[in-house]
């Protein structure tokens, strides 16, 4: 039987400026490392679950379509006919640089722990080999809904199962710093696996560069 990982976050619709082109993606930090699983692994050994809310719109059957191909499984994935995917843009200027605009504040994905069915999917979840989620991943979600996540998370781990932990802070998605810290503090301590990236870590606990030190990994349960 094939183990199960279940990759948990959003996709949102993206549009690049390249010169007066606008050409129209799907990105996304889970999004993306579904993919580049699906494409290691032969499904009877890894079956590849991506965990998000969508809406019922043709974008969204549109990244349905386009995972399957990718043998990423959407089974778990909810549709939502009041919302609808998250949408950022990307201008980039003469010498390359790139700013990044976004519209999310009511994208399905925020919402996925919030719905009748949200009982019963992580109900699913919990039976999982690997949950993995990214800091994006928390940082969207209602405090409400963390507290649910982080539960899921801790019944995983008591049925057997492993999480592991992107970090990728963003600090635009959350209300404070000292929020943040808690939160990672709790998800930390219900990671097996951490993917810390150094230049995040030294943003969020505020390490001083000057003195060459490197941020402090908070422990793993």
């Amino acid at each position: 039987m094939s183990k199960k990982i279940a990759v948990i976050g959003e996709c949102m619709i993206e549009l690049s400026e390249k010169g007066a082109q606008v050409n129209r993606g799907f990105g996304g930090d889970t999004l993306n490392t579904s993919v580049y699983i699906a494409r290691q692994v032969s499904p009877a050994e890894l079956s590849v679950n991506y965990v998000t809310a969508l809406g019922t719109d043709t974008f969204s059957q549109q990244m349905m379509d386009a995972w399957q191909a990718e043998n990423v499984k959407t089974d778990l994935i909810q549709r939502m006919s009041d919302r609808m995917p998250g949408l950022y843009y990307i201008e980039t200027d003469d010498t390359g640089e790139r700013t990044f605009y976004y519209w999310r504040n009511e994208a399905a994905a925020k919402f996925w722990l919030e719905s009748e069915q949200s009982a019963a999917i992580c109900e699913q979840l919990a039976s999982f080999d690997y949950l993995y989620l990214s800091g994006i991943s928390l940082a969207i979600l209602s405090p409400a809904s963390r507290e649910k996540l982080l539960a899921l998370l801790k019944q995983c781990r008591a049925n057997g199962g492993k999480v592991i932990f992107d970090n990728n802070y963003r600090p635009r998605l959350w209300a404070s710093k000292e929020e943040t810290q808690q939160v990672y503090q709790q998800m930390l301590q219900c990671t097996d696996i951490a993917f810390l990236t150094l230049d995040d870590e030294d943003a969020l606990w505020a390490r001083s560069r000057l003195k060459k030190s490197l941020p402090v990994l908070r422990p793993l349960a």
